[in-house]
């Protein structure tokens, strides 16, 4: 919970901030009792310090020390209990306590410190017990959309209406393959990155500038990145999504109105296990429907195609029209031969997204891999140059042929 939270509960109603309010966002994760000389081995991250001020020195220098050394264990506050050992929190302790931003309050001496750390514990497991379940809500809500969804975008929408927060879905390459918008929760760069269907390139440059890109990349676990408003770039979680160590997406979570929180991590790494599994069945679903359609567009190409009636049955079920037109197109990778690892996974994704993107269009999915190309068959009177502009790369040639009819008419193409 934030500092400022703690200080509405009951048993701190009393107590007045003297020093340090800039630090009220802090977060506190417990509370302790210290009175005895040198408090520092004994205080932990997040904590609030109580204290009667028996063993605190009373010279202004030692004081600023001891608020330095305090503020450097991370602590969220220090309460200083009065009138008793000091009539008032020293001024020298407010001074430095405001340069570093650690909250110092004072709470009356014939206040209980015992009510003070059962209403703070009881309050933090509160809510570490609500975090807890809404985090199995989510859970069990996303393992229900698995289990119906029939799209990338169908888990998404499931996230991002459990959180209430705006999501992406991207391949590696940056490209968004799914997305969950929230009315005014969203900063420029997001914007920018549904418009153009892909990562922004600028807050792609400035995640490699700090360090963060690699990070990503390189990371399994859930990742908070910072945000920068000289670029208004909101906070944002980002979640690997991994089948065993090929990296096959990112589920990015963008901060709304309410600041990011330890269950928008537990979300996305949910969310990134069950798109791993989705993507998985997907992809075993897909082998299969590739096998069929890498030999029928094969034969269909080089001519090995014979019209018989079966053939004719069998090439309609792959939503083939043996009396349409089409053109033939294909996607040329501007990369070295043999195909290494990394340019082989690069070859699948585009021919994915091809897939998706053809299927996003009621066409039938007719495509086959050869080598650095991927042929497919574009039904006549679809812009094979608004085709293009889904799939463009710098490295990447797309060729396409006149519209022709007919199982001969392909080889010709």
């Amino acid at each position: 919970m934030k500092l400022a939270d703690a200080l509405l509960l009951k048993s701190l109603e009393r107590v007045r901030v003297v020093a340090g309010s800039a630090g009220l966002s802090r977060k506190v994760h417990g509370i302790h009792v210290v009175d005895f000389p040198n408090p520092i081995p004994w205080v932990r991250d997040g904590q609030i310090l109580l204290t009667t001020g028996y063993a605190w020195p009373h010279d202004p220098s030692s004081l600023r020390t001891l608020i330095h050394d305090l503020n450097a264990c991370h602590l969220a506050a220090v309460g200083l209990a009065v009138p008793g050992f000091f009539e008032a929190m020293p001024a020298a302790a407010c001074e430095m306590a405001n340069d570093l931003g650690l909250p110092l309050f004072e709470i009356p001496w014939a206040d209980s410190f015992g009510q003070v750390l059962h209403e703070v514990y009881s309050a933090i497991l509160a809510e570490q017990y609500g975090m807890i379940r809404r985090s199995e809500e989510i859970h069990r809500g996303l393992t229900y959309a698995a289990v119906e969804a029939t799209s990338l975008q169908d888990l998404i929408s499931t996230l991002g209406n459990q959180l209430n927060r705006a999501v992406t879905f991207e391949d590696p390459e940056g490209h968004v393959l799914a997305y969950h918008s929230v009315d005014r929760q969203e900063d420029a760069i997001r914007r920018a990155t549904l418009e153009q269907g892909r990562s922004a390139q600028i807050y792609d440059d400035w995640l490699e500038q700090n360090g963060l890109g690699r990070l990503v990349r390189a990371s399994v676990r859930p990742i908070q990145i910072p945000g920068a408003p000289e670029l208004g770039i909101k906070r944002r979680v980002v979640c690997p999504v991994r089948i065993k160590q090929e990296l096959v997406g990112l589920v990015w979570i963008i901060e709304g109105a309410n600041p990011l929180s330890e269950l928008d991590t537990r979300a996305a790494e949910h969310a990134a296990v069950v798109a791993a599994l989705h993507i998985a069945h997907q992809r075993s679903l897909t082998a299969v429907e590739a096998r069929l359609g890498y030999s029928f567009l094969d034969a269909l190409l080089e001519g090995r195609f014979h019209a018989s009636p079966q053939a004719i049955e069998r090439a309609q079920l792959l939503g083939f029209d043996s009396n349409a037109a089409y053109h033939v197109g294909m996607l040329i990778l501007e990369i070295t031969l043999p195909l290494s690892d990394e340019n082989f996974l690069r070859r699948e994704r585009l021919a994915e997204r091809l897939r998706r993107r053809l299927r996003d269009l009621n066409l039938p999915a007719l495509v086959s891999l050869s080598h650095n190309r991927i042929p497919f068959l574009l039904p006549a009177g679809y812009p094979p140059e608004t085709f293009w502009d889904t799939l463009a790369e710098p490295d990447i040639t797309f060729v396409v042929s006149r519209a022709y009819r007919g199982p001969s008419g392909m080889q010709r193409a």
